[in-house]
């Protein structure tokens, strides 16, 4: 399933941003699409890429195991995992989660709003 971003992004049914028209280069436009399960190794790659450039940088995040395997291959069972990709190539990978976040459920403050949410996970960029 392939989402033209110049397009409302509609998934359950819901429809939850309306992405400007970017490009990427000449008239390549940037497309999300669902990973598919037999994709799991290059979305795994690209994540295990995006960890080795955070620790060359010195930065801490994501150094600890997590995104594990297990996580992406989560994300793309419930359909949640996402590549952004140009006519010719996965340029990266995300997770669009419309199911709320569990750890907001105990914050410190109040939200603006009462409403739906969606949340991205997991962004790496190739």
């Amino acid at each position: 399933m392939l989402f033209n971003i110049q397009k409302s992004l509609e998934f359950k049914g819901k429809v939850i941003i309306d992405f400007l028209d970017k490009k990427l280069k000449g008239d390549n436009k940037m497309k999300l699409q669902i990973v598919k399960e037999e994709d799991f190794e290059i979305a795994m790659n690209m994540i295990n890429v995006a960890k080795q450039h955070l620790k060359e940088q010195g930065i801490d995040q994501w150094q600890n195991g997590y995104p594990d395997e297990a996580c992406i291959h989560n994300d793309i069972i419930n359909k949640r995992g996402y590549f952004l990709s140009d006519e010719n190539q996965e340029l990266g990978y995300l997770c669009i989660d419309f199911d709320g976040e569990p750890a907001y459920e105990k914050l410190d403050g109040k939200w603006l709003s009462d409403g739906k949410y969606v949340v991205v996970h997991r962004l790496a960029l190739s």
